[in-house]
């Protein structure tokens, strides 16, 4: 499973037990397309952005909707 927690007590649960066991990050410099291809095939809603092993901020899934479809716009004066 994603999550360590299994069937307990949603009420006895910690926060690491329900955080995911992988970590996934990106650089400051990664092309959008190749973010946006790992947050949907890892079906993520955050990304970490690190440099140097830093932290660096938090990639959302609304920020990178709000950049491609911006991008639309102005390639095309419209979006889809």
């Amino acid at each position: 499973t994603r999550f360590h927690f299994g069937k307990k007590n949603t009420h006895a649960v910690q926060a690491w037990e329900i955080s995911r066991c992988t970590m996934f990050e990106v650089g400051p410099d990664d092309g959008i397309d190749e973010i946006a291809k790992m947050m949907a095939d890892n079906k993520l809603d955050y990304i970490a952005v690190t440099q140097d092993g830093i932290l660096q901020g938090v990639l959302s899934l609304p920020d990178l909707i709000h950049v491609i479809l911006n991008d639309e716009i102005e390639r095309t004066g419209k979006y889809a």
